[in-house]
């Protein structure tokens, strides 16, 4: 599912077919009327609320980065079932579950240089504004791709190095030139037929 509209229209159905709620009560639970409810569900497009947003995620246990990002699975175990609605696996960098989740067990563990940046990060979940949320989320997947392909190519890297290791190890046991030219017997008799 590519927009975040799609991805309302799929979560209001399945949590209303799954629960097998009437419009007005689940839009009692969403915190909107059933016709705006009705509207995000047929995927009509237009601005769809925070709020809403913020209580698919919070009251109804759908995941925030999901919803807002596409990366991850709606809900856990949801991969199995609903292949099709899941994006690439979810990936946080930078432990932000805290403010997305609301679980405020996670661990930061980041340095004093970068509290500022957290505290402004906070202030931009606090405000549950979906477009920062979803501008700040993006930016952290797209750097999380960026550092485990660095971590990618720094693997492949090394394991050419050793490869070339081996190899100059070998050279070296069979009695050649790491340079590429003959063995070091041939190379000394040569140099015996161009003196005599």
């Amino acid at each position: 599912m590519t927009s975040l509209n799609e991805r309302v229209a799929w979560t209001i159905n399945y949590y209303k077919g799954k629960y097998n709620l009437s419009w007005p009560v689940l839009a009692k639970k969403l915190g909107t009327n059933k016709d705006t409810l009705a509207k995000y569900a047929k995927n009509l497009g237009g601005h769809i609320k925070g709020n809403v947003i913020d209580a698919l995620a919070n009251n109804c246990d759908f995941n925030p980065t999901w919803l807002i990002h596409g990366s991850g699975e709606p809900f856990e175990g949801a991969r199995e079932k609903f292949p099709e609605v899941c994006g690439p696996e979810q990936r946080q960098p930078v432990e932000l579950k805290a403010k997305i989740t609301g679980d405020q067990s996670a661990n930061y563990g980041v340095d004093a240089p970068y509290r500022q940046t957290i505290r402004q990060l906070d202030k931009i979940f606090d405000s549950r504004d979906p477009t920062f949320i979803q501008t700040v989320v993006a930016v952290l997947d797209s750097f999380g791709r960026a550092i485990e392909k660095n971590q990618e190519l720094n693997n492949k890297i090394n394991s050419l190095e050793k490869r070339i290791s081996e190899l100059e190890a070998g050279v070296q046991r069979e009695g050649g030139n790491i340079q590429g030219d003959t063995p070091a017997e041939e190379t000394g008799r040569s140099t015996e037929k161009k003196a005599g």
